[in-house]
């Protein structure tokens, strides 16, 4: 995420030269949780993004993977809470936007995506009871650094966005942890309940269980992109154009404009007519096709065994049919 490729140039001759195009280096988020001189909070990942490159990849990366998140979410969510005039009222949340249904779904997905999820706990004038509960974005929280004397977490760090968290609008906010001391609860009212499924090797953070298929998520994105691309943009190359002559400048972006605009998926299959004297036509070389498609199968099917296999489940749960099976 943080090594670049250099692009480097091959010359052939002193009138043209090759260049190789790298690309940013997108390989599996790293776990770290870091501590920073400068900053009062654990950063959580190489970047402190950790837990945005989880949303990426689930947005993104495999239909697979989605799927098997929101199967295990409505699983873990299901029907709800069951009516009782007892703690109707509780289960309202009032004074919140949100009512508890809504907010144990998103615990939910914060469960099965991260790991772990935030509440926002805000107790009444006297500190007896919860007035309200919101839930907390789990990307948008980072955890203080510990009291240097007790070793304890004492708050919690809030911000719109942490990619950009130095602009006035994303500015990070403190919260105090939750805390039962009434006294405390009447001082700070507001405060953050962070509940977490233990991780080995994590001190403060934690991770969730498909974790260790993140590679296989990430290459699903890339073989993906690959074919998208290629069929967009034709060019892996599929065809050499080569002029025999060197064309002004404006003419050889006209040019490769009408090329580009003549590629892709949605022009296959249509007749081209080219016009011009023998000395200046153009050569079109066909390059042989990339013929990899069992390749790709054949990981396709490894990848999404593995898919399986990190989330503890199976096509049945992800709602897959397969052949001679209900």
């Amino acid at each position: 995420m943080e090594n670049k490729t250099e692009n480097k140039s091959f010359a052939i001759s002193n009138q043209f030269k090759l260049f190789e195009f790298g690309r940013e280096d997108i390989g599996t988020p790293r776990i770290e949780e870091k501590f920073s001189p400068r900053d009062p909070w654990i950063s959580f990942g190489v970047n402190n993004d950790y837990p945005q490159e989880l949303i990426r990849l689930y947005q993104n990366a495999d239909g697979l993977h989605s799927a098997l998140v929101k199967k295990k979410v409505d699983m873990i969510a299901g029907m709800g809470f069951v009516d009782n005039p007892a703690y109707a009222e509780f289960l309202k949340n009032s004074y919140s936007a949100e009512d508890l249904k809504i907010i144990s779904y998103k615990i939910a997905f914060d469960i099965v995506l991260f790991g772990g999820y935030y509440l926002n706990v805000v107790w009444d004038r006297n500190g007896t009871k919860i007035a309200k509960i919101k839930h907390v974005p789990f990307e948008k929280v980072r955890i203080a650094k510990p009291n240097a004397e007790t070793g304890e977490v004492e708050g919690y760090y809030i911000s719109r966005d942490w990619h950009k968290w130095r602009k006035e609008e994303n500015k990070p906010f403190y919260v105090c942890a939750f805390n039962e001391d009434e006294q405390y609860r009447i001082e700070y009212p507001s405060q953050i309940l962070f509940s977490k499924i233990y991780t080995p090797g994590m001190d403060y953070y934690t991770i969730p269980s498909y974790a260790p298929i993140v590679n296989y998520l990430k290459l699903s994105y890339e073989i993906s992109t690959f074919h998208l691309k290629s069929c967009q943009n034709a060019y892996l190359p599929n065809m050499i154009i080569t002029i025999p002559h060197v064309p002004p400048p404006l003419e050889r972006e006209k040019m490769t404009q009408e090329i580009k605009a003549r590629s892709g998926t949605d022009e296959a299959g249509q007749t081209v007519v080219v016009y011009g004297t023998p000395d200046k036509m153009p050569t079109f070389t066909v390059v042989n096709p990339v013929t990899s498609d069992t390749k790709f199968k054949d990981l396709m099917v490894q990848m999404n065994e593995n898919i399986y296999v990190g989330h503890l489940s199976n096509n049945v749960i992800a709602g897959i049919a397969v052949a001679g099976k209900l």
